[in-house]
């Protein structure tokens, strides 16, 4: 059945690669993340839509608080075919428990009403492909997984990476 993986969680997010919060104003996503990481040293990135349980939430905010490198890895929705890897620096489920100041300011506003917020401090892109073949869902621990699941409209998966190059230092800013 293949080599058993660890039992750390990490995150596998699809997301909008553009994003028009006014006709007149496109953003990139990553870019703008970035450009907030380039100016303050980290971000918050909220996660439009539904949250995840408590519980799933205090197993990962543990893991990071243990110093466990905990990752989000980040697809961008079709047409695009961007991948990112960031380490999840901290976790939040209220607006309030973040530092607002570090949340790009295109949907500061909006993202009071999100439930769960990640903070990176770089992110480094990666091939897309490599990362479907290698990221497995926990909750269908075989390979491909991730791919099948990626053909529904969910946008957060709980995943964990088969590849025995996981990364595990990230080193470089993709856009220094």
């Amino acid at each position: 059945m293949g080599e058993p993986v660890g039992s750390e969680i990490h995150l596998a997010l699809r997301f909008d690669s553009e994003w028009w919060p006014n006709p007149s104003l496109k953003v990139n996503t990553v870019q703008t993340h970035q450009d907030v990481i380039n100016q303050h040293g980290d971000v918050w990135w909220g996660k439009f839509g539904r949250g995840i349980s408590d519980s799933k939430f205090e197993d990962i905010k543990n893991q990071i608080d243990q110093g466990i490198p905990t990752y989000a890895y980040l697809f961008e929705n079709s047409p695009f075919d961007g991948a990112f890897v960031a380490e999840i620096k901290d976790i939040a489920n209220d607006y309030f428990d973040t530092k607002s100041d570090l949340i790009p300011s295109y949907y500061r506003r909006e993202a009071r009403d999100y439930d769960i917020f990640f903070n990176f401090d770089l992110f480094t892109s990666e091939n897309r492909n490599d990362l479907i073949d290698n990221l497995i869902l926990l909750s269908n621990p075989i390979k491909g997984s991730l791919e099948s699941a990626f053909r529904g409209a969910s946008s957060l998966f709980y995943v964990n990476n088969l590849s025995k190059n996981q990364v595990t230092d990230i080193k470089e800013n993709i856009y220094d």
